[in-house]
């Protein structure tokens, strides 16, 4: 279980390393970098949103984007 942890905090500190050096990412962006589902790569995107180290622009779909608060 602690591996799981640590994985997944090592995955979603690779999309702000990402996110550093591209400005913006799609969700198709994540899922690709981390070589996840596209369910995976949103919980991943949307928990980062929640604690505040992103935020989303736009509403929906394709539109969507993420970037660095």
């Amino acid at each position: 279980m602690q591996t799981q942890i640590i994985a997944k905090e090592d995955k979603k500190e690779r999309i702000i390393i990402y996110l550093k050096e591209n400005t913006q990412a799609l969700n198709n962006d994540i899922e690709k970098l981390l070589n996840v589902s596209d369910a995976t790569a949103t919980r991943y995107l949307e928990e980062l949103e929640k604690s505040g180290a992103i935020e989303q622009k736009g509403e929906k779909g394709r539109f969507v984007r993420y970037q660095l608060k």
